[in-house]
């Protein structure tokens, strides 16, 4: 079986120590007079055919064993060539190996060089369509005597959680978003969208949407929210036993007003907005319900509006009443900011700009934008910027752990030109040169590849068989 093997898989092969392990199944068979052989196998690269070829090297071991016991071959061989097969040299074989990188793990460190190595988790989905779930980061560290499927030289790189845009008006109503829409979103380093599905005219319509869709793989990661039509609908629903994530969009506020609410959680000093004071802002309202009104969140969501909107803004005191019914804590509520807008200078709080409210992609300057909300160019400060935005990935919807680069996070990983640290005006323009969505590289610009992900769907806040 072992001469078989190495025809096709030289130099592959090992055996284990033969210690009796006294609860081993085939030790047990041993122990009562029947032979056994166990047989194991790691992963195999993909360009030289991937989990396919170790099938058929199984197939072929025993088949060419079977043969020789049949045939009385096993009779002739003496131990000479089994006491040649080597021990296993207890390397680690991980599906996904990326060298020598630079951190930013999102978590407030200071940059630090590191191996990261990335295993995916393979569960059934429909017939001839396997679902990648669960791509997640397996080890960081020194990993110099460690191997995998597929490694990636990210030397002079820096390596950064994925982004999580938030994009209202996206709305998958029947099926996922096409490849090549998730494609351009996974070239700009954006692994995750929040966006909307709904509205429904009943229970039976929603519920049944989620049964038709929720079994499609989508090309990236989704955080659904379920499309409702004002604050009053969400302060109605938020108490049901299917608890939901709710998305009210296109409501419009004064900034003025704005400002008077962020006193709630983030005491601001009133600018003169002059003539901006006449003006509209276009929000977003996210909020994922929770049985206690400490367990949930809002998000609000800010763009500038393009034109004039008929419809009377929300006024601060509305959100007031509204958060006071819902929510306990300031710690719960988030704010983002349009990519592709003008920066609100106004504004005075801090927040990420983690947005493409009307579907855009992100500008050039994407991650620019989110470096220069905390004047990046400042000595340590990128840090702390990267983090933020990290940060809210990680938090901001309850995703669990996403967001940060450490052991047994979800692997969404984008690796930039390591002239990101020098937070020049080039650096600021920078695109990933790497992109990795749940443990798969999507692009990867030095190896020529561009390929489709398998996202995952997550239902805000997840419902019990729907994570």
């Amino acid at each position: 079986m072992d001469q078989t093997v190495q025809q096709y898989a030289p130099g592959n092969t090992a055996k284990y120590t033969a210690d009796y392990m006294h609860r081993a199944f085939g030790d047990s068979m041993m122990r009562w007079g029947v032979s056994s052989i166990l047989i194991e196998a790691g992963g195999w690269y993909p360009e030289r055919g991937g989990d396919d070829f170790v099938r058929r090297l199984f197939a072929m071991s025993l088949l060419r064993g079977l043969y020789a016991v049949a045939a009385a071959e096993d009779e002739k061989p003496s131990g000479a060539a089994y006491d040649q097969i080597p021990f296993d040299a207890g390397k680690q074989f991980y599906d996904v190996l990326l060298r020598g990188g630079k951190i930013l793990n999102g978590q407030g460190r200071a940059p630090f060089r590191a191996d990261l190595a990335i295993n995916v988790n393979v569960r059934a989905g429909l017939p001839q369509e396997p679902l990648a779930w669960g791509g997640s980061i397996h080890q960081v560290g020194d990993l110099e005597d460690d191997m995998g499927k597929l490694e990636v030289d990210t030397g002079g790189k820096v390596l950064l959680p994925g982004y999580l845009a938030i994009a209202p008006s996206i709305n998958f109503d029947g099926e996922v978003p096409a490849s090549d829409v998730a494609a351009k979103f996974l070239r700009a380093g954006i692994t995750t969208v929040a966006c909307g599905y709904g509205p429904f005219a009943s229970n039976r319509a929603r519920e049944n949407w989620m049964q038709a869709v929720s079994h499609k793989v989508p090309p990236i990661n989704i955080i659904a929210f379920e499309r409702v039509t004002s604050l009053a609908e969400i302060q109605r629903r938020h108490g049901m036993s299917e608890l939901a994530g709710l998305l009210v969009q296109d409501l419009s506020i004064a900034p003025e007003d704005l400002l008077s609410f962020a006193n709630l959680f983030h005491p601001v000093t009133m600018p003169d907005l002059g003539n901006r004071n006449r003006a509209l802002l276009g929000l977003d309202v996210f909020f994922q319900a929770s049985p206690s009104p400490s367990g949930g969140l809002l998000h609000i969501h800010l763009t500038h509006l393009k034109e004039e909107r008929g419809e009377a803004p929300i006024r601060q005191d509305e959100l007031r009443s509204f958060v006071g019914d819902l929510l306990r804590s300031p710690s719960q509520i988030t704010l983002s900011m349009d990519a592709e807008d003008d920066p609100f200078d106004w504004l005075p709080i801090q927040v990420g700009y983690g947005g493409l409210s009307f579907g855009r992609l992100p500008a050039p300057n994407f991650l620019g934008k989110i470096l220069r909300a905390v004047d990046a160019r400042e000595s340590g400060a990128i840090t702390s910027a990267l983090s933020l935005l990290a940060m809210q990935n990680s938090h901001a919807f309850r995703m669990g752990n996403v967001g940060t680069i450490q052991r047994n996070a979800r692997a969404d990983i984008v690796a930039y030109d390591e002239a990101l640290l020098s937070g020049g005006e080039q650096a600021f323009e920078a695109t990933p040169e790497v992109v990795i969505s749940n443990g798969s590289v999507v692009y990867d610009a030095a190896n020529g590849v561009q390929s489709s992900a398998a996202g995952a769907w997550s239902f805000a806040p997840s419902t019990p068989g729907r994570n």
